[in-house]
């Protein structure tokens, strides 16, 4: 039984053939080396030829898609970041693996079925892990065990390249840079793939061949709690301690200290840029465990790989950027994050326009300086969600005057740092459902929330999702009268009656818009523009502005589907 494979594009027999051969014998090698295999079921291999043909399937809405957020996003990305990779569903791969040339350069020694095992080493990664996300586990281990077992792994077993020869290659390139393994627990280009896969050579010489294999098994959701209905999702730190049998931070240190030891000739494949700097807390001390970040830019999409790379004990930093290219800048800390803009650092997401963006050809030296009591106080979530639960959860902490995001930390949970100390309102919002914290639950107005007091120590949250609440699913499309599509706006419900509960999200490129209702009721449908402070109501002849004249939505049983929201072309003009 073999996978499923999709065309995208126009493709002769021949390679087709080739394709579908290479198919075969990536599955044999993975039975024969692991004794292991994908759920064939539940794999499929698509196969795109031609960027153009590949931007027309995803605007066509055809299943697989790319996954990617807009038909102009994945041009960028595949003129100048990836033709593969791997998803829920199965992995992309392009066809100039096999039938050159390709936007990006191939190694030497790599093939097409070589670049197509490392992809499916990734869709193993989540099939065993039963974790379909990238940030379950350091890049450096996500990508070091893909090399390893996959395309350097195939070239290995198949005699194209020796063992000894490859791992020197890295060994020179390691000696050649300043970049740590643990700055590679996040994308940090090249380095997650060359530095993993030394990383993963030592914990196999030290815990043996099966190792990275039971460290992906040990990753997967375990059902916990009296109630058995709540999932634990173990932190990679965890599964890394059972696999290996030492601490990821004990680690990195036997890991700097064999690099130190290395006695290679260092490596520079290109000389790019260097951009140097500093970082400071407001009060001139260094900012010290802090991460300078980096990726190259076209317009408003991100155009490469991201590199990073840490401050150090003095404050300065100093990081590769790619050649000829335009780069923005941001600092991470845990699950803190500032941009860099035309005004200095924010820890606001900045509108397009007000980054800086910087050109390699004309590199400043960066001396920064954190806003006061930047990533001082946090508050940290981890979500208990029912079993089989997979749905979006996003954190959220606001005030009067700002909304704080939640994202994840290295240990798999969500921490806030808000701008200052005070009283927030604490939001979960799941697949765009609203609900609110009320003294350890969620509740589902927003007028029976109680605030959560932001101060120096530390706050730290478990929260169950109910299972009674955000269940029942309302979608549609926002249009003009033409039938044409209005993307990036705000829409969203509120009950009737007034009492504050709502749900929301912002429109896809083809006008699409769909979210959780908090429980069956009557609910008024609106759009928001931001700008204009314009506020429009749905009416199935037209929207409104006067609420008393709009439609009401009633939310029973069963989902609301197919509603077709009619705004005018221009739709602030509604409240001209």
């Amino acid at each position: 039984m073999m996978p499923k494979v999709v065309w995208i594009g126009e493709f002769s027999d021949s390679l087709q053939d080739e394709i579908r051969s290479d198919v075969e014998q990536t599955v044999d090698y993975f039975a024969e080396s692991f004794a292991i295999e994908t759920n064939f079921a539940d794999t499929t291999v698509m196969v795109w030829n031609g960027i153009d043909a590949a931007v027309k399937h995803e605007a066509a809405g055809r299943q697989p898609d790319f996954n990617i957020s807009s038909p102009e996003q994945l041009r960028v990305k595949l003129e100048h970041d990836a033709g593969g990779w791997a998803d829920d569903w199965g992995l992309v791969v392009a066809a100039c693996w096999w039938d050159p040339p390709c936007p990006l350069p191939r190694g030497e020694y790599e093939r097409g079925r070589d670049l197509m095992a490392h992809e499916w080493f990734h869709y193993l990664q989540f099939q065993i892990a039963a974790r379909h996300w990238w940030t379950v586990s350091p890049e450096w281990m996500l990508e070091g065990t893909a090399i390893w077992g996959g395309d350097a792994g195939l070239r290995i077993a198949d005699g194209v390249v020796s063992l000894a020869d490859d791992r020197l290659w890295r060994k020179r390139l390691a000696n050649g840079t300043s970049a740590t393994l643990r700055s590679a627990e996040e994308r940090n280009s090249p380095w997650q793939y060359h530095l993993g896969t030394l990383a993963i050579d030592l914990l196999i010489e030290r815990s043996g061949v099966d190792a990275p294999i039971q460290y992906f098994r040990q990753l997967h959701p375990q059902v916990t709690k009296p109630e058995r209905r709540w999932l634990q999702t173990p932190h990679w730190v965890e599964a890394f301690h059972n696999a290996f049998g030492l601490d990821a931070d004990n680690f990195y240190k036997e890991f700097a200290t064999w690099r130190a030891e290395l006695s290679v000739n260092p490596l520079r494949t290109t000389e790019e840029p260097r951009l140097r700097g500093s970082v400071r807390h407001s009060d001139g001390e260094p900012a010290t465990g802090f991460w300078i970040n980096a990726a190259p830019y076209d317009g408003e999409h991100k155009a490469g790989r991201i590199r990073r790379n840490s401050v150090d004990e003095e404050g300065s930093f100093a990081i590769d950027l790619e050649s000829n290219s335009v780069q923005r800048l941001w600092l991470t800390r845990d699950g803190c994050t500032l941009w860099l803009t035309d005004d200095g650092l924010t820890n606001l997401v900045p509108q397009p326009g007000d980054y800086r963006d910087l050109n390699t050809r004309r590199l400043p030296v960066l001396d920064l300086v954190l806003p006061t009591d930047a990533c001082q106080t946090t508050v940290q979530v981890d979500i208990l969600p029912l079993r089989g639960d997979d749905r979006t959860v996003a954190i959220l902490l606001s005030d009067e005057a700002n909304t704080f995001w939640a994202t994840t930390d290295r240990y798999g949970k969500r921490s806030i740092y808000p701008s200052r100390m005070g009283q927030y309102e604490l939001t979960i919002r799941i697949a765009g459902c609203d609900l609110y914290y009320q003294d350890g639950r969620l509740v589902a107005s927003s007028e029976d929330a109680r605030p959560v007091e932001v101060g120096e120590v530390p706050l730290n949250f478990e929260i169950r999702i109910p299972p009674e609440l955000c269940k029942l699913r309302v979608s549609g499309r926002l249009i003009d009268g033409q039938d044409m599509p209005f993307h990036d706006v705000y829409v969203y419900i509120s009950e009737a009656s007034g009492d504050g509960t709502r749900a929301g999200v912002y429109t896809d490129e083809d006008g699409a818009f769909g979210f959780e209702a908090q429980r069956s009721g009557r609910y008024l449908l609106q759009f928001f523009d931001f700008e204009s402070r314009c506020r429009g109501y749905y009416r199935a002849s037209g929207a409104t502005s006067d609420f008393t004249l709009s439609d009401v939505l009633t939310v029973a049983d069963s989902d609301v589907t197919g509603i077709e929201f009619v705004v005018p072309d221009d739709p602030a003009s509604l409240c001209g």
